[in-house]
């Protein structure tokens, strides 16, 4: 029996928003059956799953509707139509001149901009350069704007403006006056010549410094959550043991203490963890290592490290759940008793719960950074900014850019997105040309002191 397709295709429109604004002219839908498609007259990539799209190149700024038809394999076709507004160019470059950045007051930074600054509303981001803290405001009718930000002297501000067809201006770097405190690292926990029952141990302690520092402990790359750091399973020997905490910047300033502890020896209870370090909400399971031959029979959980109970059980093949849901470098520990004999036995670990913000700020800081150094034409900052085998490569680069490096920082596009790792990172930027936006990615690395550096683009 011959089957007929009495029906045509379904064409259900993705982008762009009907009536809207767009800083491109990609179409894009999906269809409801296997077809053929044109796009205002221009054949279409249809995919496996009966999506497709098509970019239209050549258009002008300003209103258009373009036609897509659909054809299935009974030859019957679809027809439908789109209308928006295209919209390719930038909104002007935010000029410093015209903008101003106050003082910290309360921990918090006004920058402001005087009417005719920007477009009537325009979207304006700030994003702090070692915080990662991003904060947005609306240009206002007369084009002024005035946006809060969390903020210290020294701080870095990328600023960029964003209209309503998303296109976004090249990023520009305001400064917040004031002298930067100075890099400085300071051990927390543990306390100098405490004991620790143990043959590893974590390290706690507070810095502060610029956005791309790294800070490691004998070796062992911590992790920093706001002006804290942490870093867990540092290798004790029995005895006396020296604990030395170094903050780097990549143009070789440092900072540095140490502290003495004493070592027993391995623990004959071990608090085990899933997982140490992740970003909030983290869920963590904990569970014990028992060699301590007690009946344990009260387990007590501080997972916060707050000094308080809070998960007890009496079984200690028992797991334990916790979700932390605040940023932070908590030291979870476990005291296990049998209540027979008074024995007792305590394990620790750290863990480290870090803000998406935070992860992204050392990057990004590197990013802008080479942008800034590109306006400036400053070769000198390829050390502090590219890992050492690509160092030749941009420095060659600038070298025969060097004229026009400022309008190539300017017109490498817009970030778009970072996916971060422990060691690795990696920027999303878009640059449309032509009217098509193409994607690139700039790959960082995460080098034994602790902080990042461009590896390609």
């Amino acid at each position: 029996m011959i089957v007929l397709d009495s029906a045509p295709p379904v064409i259900t429109l993705t982008q762009p928003d009907p009536g809207g604004v767009a800083n491109y002219a990609v179409i894009s839908g999906q269809l409801d059956e296997p077809a053929t498609v044109t796009v205002a007259g221009q054949s279409a990539t249809v995919f496996a799953d009966n999506s497709f799209a098509h970019a239209l190149t050549g258009l002008a700024d300003g209103l258009h509707t373009i036609q897509i038809v659909a054809t299935d394999g009974f030859g019957q076709t679809a027809t439908t139509s789109v209308t928006f507004t295209l919209d390719t160019q930038p909104p002007a470059i935010p000029d410093a001149a015209q903008i101003s950045v106050g003082t910290p007051t309360g921990g918090q930074v006004s920058v402001s901009a005087a009417s005719g600054s920007a477009t009537t509303g325009d979207t304006v981001t700030l994003l702090n350069g070692r915080t990662g803290l991003i904060v947005q405001g609306t240009v206002q009718g007369d084009g002024s704007y005035s946006i809060q930000i969390t903020a210290e002297a020294g701080d870095d501000l990328v600023i960029t403006i964003t209209d309503p067809a998303g296109n976004t201006t090249a990023s520009r770097i305001l400064t917040v006056a004031g002298t930067a405190p100075a890099l400085d690292v300071s051990i927390t926990t543990p306390s100098a010549d405490s004991t620790v029952d143990d043959d590893t141990t974590g390290v706690t302690g507070t810095f502060q410094g610029p956005a791309n520092v790294g800070i490691e402990v004998n070796g062992y790359t911590a992790n920093r959550v706001g002006n804290t750091f942490c870093v867990g399973d540092i290798p004790l020997q029995d005895g006396s043991n020296t604990l030395t905490v170094t903050a780097r910047t990549p143009d070789g300033t440092s900072s540095s203490q140490q502290v003495l502890v004493n070592s027993t020896g391995p623990g004959s209870l071990q608090l085990e963890v899933d997982q140490v370090t992740g970003i909030a909400p983290l869920t963590v399971t904990f569970s014990l290592m028992d060699n301590t031959g007690l009946n344990l029979n009260v387990i007590d959980y501080d997972v916060d490290g707050d000094g308080n109970t809070d998960y007890s059980t009496g079984d200690p093949t028992a797991t334990i759940t916790h979700t932390y849901t605040t940023p932070g470098c908590y030291r979870a520990t476990v005291t296990a008793q049998d209540t027979g004999t008074g024995g007792s036995a305590t394990s620790s670990r750290i863990i480290s719960v870090q803000d998406t913000q935070g992860v992204m700020s050392g990057p990004l800081a590197v990013y802008y950074g080479m942008l800034e150094a590109m306006r400036t034409r400053d070769s000198s900052a390829i050390s502090t900014i590219f890992t050492e085998g690509s160092q030749d490569k941009y420095q060659s680069l600038f070298s025969t850019l060097y004229s026009d490096l400022p309008a190539v920082a300017d017109s490498l596009g817009t970030v778009k997105g970072i996916k971060v790792s422990n060691d690795t990172a990696e920027i999303t930027v878009i640059r449309v040309k032509n009217g098509i936006p193409y994607a690139y990615y700039v790959s960082l690395v995460r080098n034994e002191y602790g902080y990042w550096k461009i590896d390609g683009m």
